[in-house]
């Protein structure tokens, strides 16, 4: 007598978190580590508990203003990405172009002296950064 066993892709016994799983988990693990467990202890060898709150408070906003900042930052790229979405023909003839030239500059040695021409440039307004290297 045999069992059916429902197939299931995604999951493994023993299997290791996935990248995704990893790439969530991984900027946590300083702050609930060591530095959570400095502020727990800081809090309850505070003066008082208005202090170990403030404490917890200020760690508290450190974790959440990134993520409020990000959800900002979001939105604006949202909108970014439609002008892109748009305009991804142009774009992308555009960036073909760019690759076709920079090739051509390259194939005929072109690129190296315009950078020195660049450096030189530079050099007059005391911004070639090279000269020191």
């Amino acid at each position: 007598m045999s069992f059916a066993r429902p197939h299931c892709s995604n999951v493994r016994a023993g299997a290791a978190p996935s990248s995704p799983e990893r790439r969530s988990r991984s900027p946590w693990t300083p702050c609930v580590g060591p530095t959570l467990g400095a502020i727990l202890g800081l809090a309850t060898t505070a003066g008082g508990t208005a202090k170990g709150g403030l404490l917890l408070a200020v760690y508290s906003a450190g974790l959440a203003l990134p993520f409020l900042f990000s959800a900002v930052a979001f939105n604006a790229a949202t909108r970014a990405f439609t002008f892109f979405k748009r305009h991804y023909s142009a774009i992308q003839v555009g960036s073909g172009l760019v690759l076709i030239g920079m090739g051509y500059l390259v194939l005929t040695g072109e690129l190296f002296q315009l950078n020195i021409q660049a450096q030189q440039f530079l050099s007059h307004f005391n911004l070639n950064f090279f000269q020191s290297v």
